[in-house]
């Protein structure tokens, strides 16, 4: 059996935080008080709720490292919550916050994941948890929140911009990069669904645009589209070794993506375990 770790290498998270999150694993049958781990052993140790924050990706990745987790540790990073669901597995409850009241329906619960085997990889580890921010709520709960895998991590960042009104809207803003070309997706505060930008990297000239994308996370892939077509009319039109360069590369970072969703797909949790919308399953 695994044992709650002194040091886990974050800070603990704030009071909101963790109370809002104990109360919403009352809803899970294996994190509630005397859930289904303790209905068999009255004597079990009943294990507190130990939810810490990491403050950058690469703490975050530190702390799925680690390993031999007892069950309703947990972290959370920007809107996301983690809790430990099966003592000394590798089962993650997998939330997002939607709201600030310091209740538990301040957290959508959409997926239950492993991190053991990602978490040593920095650049796909890096692309989930991105993808999970930078998705909406009702794109987690579909289960769409895939980065398709190019040359460069993906970036998510937020910036205040005003809109008609003269209001000061957060916008997110999604970056990355392909062989020659840099990638940028973003919300704009005027206007629904996002704009996908791409330019060349040495000139900066911008060689593609859609503003009719309905979020950063469906222009991402929107863009690998358009970097397949841009780096095939590159081969057409001069024959550049470097093109053939780039497709060879977008053609291995497709396989590393589809290696990279196998490891981190969602694992089945045991018998009666939450399921993927929250509920418990029969």
């Amino acid at each position: 059996m695994a044992h709650a770790a002194t040091h886990i290498g974050a800070d603990r998270a704030d009071a909101s935080v963790q109370e809002s999150l104990a109360a919403k694993c009352q809803e899970n049958g294996w994190l509630r008080a005397g859930g289904y781990a303790w209905q068999d052993d009255p004597y079990l140790e009943d294990y507190p709720y130990d939810i810490r924050e990491a403050s950058s990706m690469e703490e975050l990745r530190s702390f799925f490292r680690r390993g031999n987790w007892a069950i309703r540790q947990g972290v959370v990073y920007r809107d996301l919550a983690f809790v430990q669901q099966v003592d000394g597995g590798d089962e993650w409850w997998t939330l997002k916050k939607i709201g600030d009241e310091g209740e538990p329906g301040d957290w959508l619960a959409f997926e239950n994941c492993s991190f053991g085997g990602l978490s040593r990889d920095r650049h796909g580890f890096n692309d989930l948890i991105v993808g999970m921010s930078a998705a909406s709520a009702s794109e987690c709960e579909r289960l769409e929140y895939r980065l398709p895998m190019l040359d460069g991590p993906w970036s998510l960042m937020t910036a205040c911009s005003e809109n008609r009104a003269g209001d000061q809207v957060e916008c997110k803003i999604l970056e990355s990069r392909c062989g020659d070309y840099a990638v940028k997706a973003y919300e704009r505060p005027s206007f629904d669904g996002a704009m996908l930008e791409i330019s060349d990297r040495a000139s900066r000239a911008l060689v593609f645009h859609d503003g009719a994308c309905d979020s950063i996370v469906s222009a991402s892939g929107r863009a690998r589209d358009a970097l397949s077509s841009l780096i095939e009319g590159s081969r057409e039109s001069d024959g550049r070794s470097r093109s053939e360069a780039a497709r060879s590369r977008l053609r291995s970072l497709r396989d590393a993506s589809s290696e990279a969703r196998e490891s981190s797909s969602a694992i089945n949790p045991p018998s009666n375990a939450t399921g993927r919308n929250g509920k418990a399953r029969s």
